[in-house]
């Protein structure tokens, strides 16, 4: 009688029976099969926007190639197909029904900040020792002038300023009391002058007030209205609108001031769009009048600051404000001799920057850091910063972490001041 065998006890060559232990190089080969390829479509559908079940079916791929290397060292048995049964369908059913997730959010803009200029605690973790502090406290103490808005040369809006500084840092009663009283008294004295001087001098009040908590519904008012009352055929925000140069640029810092004061969420929003204009974006914002163009580095898409690697005429004009850089009386291929009228819109841009960034956006990163390749342009043309333009470095060495040249304690500007001392917290 011929002896039956059990087909456990002998399976087929190259196959492994039912309860024998797993061939170690099948197990091997399927591994080395299914895992890398494994990895590899994990790694691409990981870098695609969609997920679901061929992830899922790639994962066991991976898992059933490990498995089988494990288990035939540890001797056990397991069928190589079972796994690969499993995973082939749900691969290839991922395949076809791959849900797509909503695309990925950029991340929210960065929290307003306390404080329209500075907040209380930010004053308070200043030096009351150096140049900085020295000037604070002697324009502070000094005599400020009257309050005119309409003199676009005053400097008591600075002075005011200072006195609010002064007051937040020491504490003095007397001076809070000062600076209110400064403030109301400013108020209706921009009848008769242009929108050039309210721009210049709206913006120290504003940010004087805040600093010394003053509030009153008559304040408010007044500054909700002035920001709209005709002077000289113009309006502040139309100023702001309209005029790509020191103007603009001045009108700009006392429109933000005034709508940051206000919680004027709303305009807040529409100027920092002209804004963005202004240092080149011109996808947002480009209804600006423009003058002569000479160092526009595209004449047909005039900018408020040239865009990085400009040219024209085989010129560098990368950071160059063209609407003012065009009053240096100088050709393209003439090295300037001055540009004051520039180093003034810089005194109004980089006061908005400062107060947009508080506010929670990204002003210096605008226009390609578009304020310091305004700076650098300059520097580079032998043009540093002068008399009342001397505190701007400051606020562009704080933003950039930059050095360029600038004075421990500057002269105080047309609209601010005193930046070497705010900035040292």
């Amino acid at each position: 009688m011929t002896e039956r065998r059990s087909a456990a006890a002998d399976p087929q060559p190259g196959r492994a029976g039912r309860g024998a232990p797993l061939d170690a190089q099948t197990s091997l080969r399927s591994a080395a099969l299914w895992a890398p390829l494994g990895v590899a479509l994990l790694v691409a559908s990981a870098a695609s926007d969609r997920v679901g079940a061929l992830q899922v079916g790639l994962l066991l791929a991976v898992v059933a190639g490990l498995w089988q290397v494990v288990r035939s060292r540890a001797g056990h048995g397991l069928s190589a197909r079972v796994p690969i049964v499993l995973v082939v369908p749900l691969s290839v059913l991922g395949a076809v029904q791959m849900p797509t997730l909503p695309a990925v959010e950029p991340p929210p803009p960065a929290a307003a900040t306390t404080g329209l200029w500075l907040s209380h605690e930010e004053v308070m973790a200043l030096p009351t020792s150096g140049a900085g502090w020295e000037q604070v406290r002697a324009d502070a103490t000094g005599d400020w002038g009257d309050a005119d808005i309409s003199d676009q040369k005053s400097d008591h809006d600075v002075k005011t300023l200072a006195g609010a500084l002064y007051a937040t840092r020491t504490g003095d009663d007397a001076m809070r009391a000062q600076v209110t009283r400064a403030i109301e008294d400013a108020v209706g004295t921009e009848d008769g002058g242009r929108t050039l001087a309210l721009g210049r001098n709206l913006v120290s009040y504003v940010i004087a007030a805040d600093l010394v908590g003053y509030r009153t519904p008559a304040f408010e008012d007044w500054l909700r209205e002035v920001r709209h009352d005709e002077l000289d055929g113009r309006t502040l925000v139309s100023t702001h609108e309209d005029r790509p140069n020191n103007w603009g640029a001045h009108a700009g810092a006392s429109r933000i001031a005034a709508a940051r004061y206000l919680g004027d969420t709303a305009d807040l929003e529409a100027a920092a769009d002209v804004f963005r204009g202004y240092v080149g974006e011109r996808n947002v914002y480009d209804d600006f009048d423009f003058e002569g163009r000479k160092w526009q580095a595209d004449p047909d898409a005039p900018v408020g600051i040239n865009p990085p690697g400009a040219t024209r005429d085989g010129v560098d004009v990368d950071g160059v404000l063209p609407d003012d850089q065009r009053r240096c009386g100088c050709n393209l291929d003439e090295s300037p001799k001055e540009a004051d009228y520039v180093w003034e819109a810089l005194q109004g841009l980089t006061v908005q920057a400062r107060l947009l960034e508080r506010a929670g956006h990204p002003a210096w990163a605008w226009g390609d850091r578009a304020l310091f390749r305004a700076v650098r342009w300059l520097e580079d043309a032998e043009l540093p910063a002068e008399g009342d333009d001397t505190w701007v470095p400051a606020l562009v060495n704080d933003a950039y972490q930059t050095s360029f040249d600038g004075e421990k304690a500057p002269q105080i500007g047309k609209n601010m001041g005193y930046t070497t001392w705010i900035t040292e917290g």
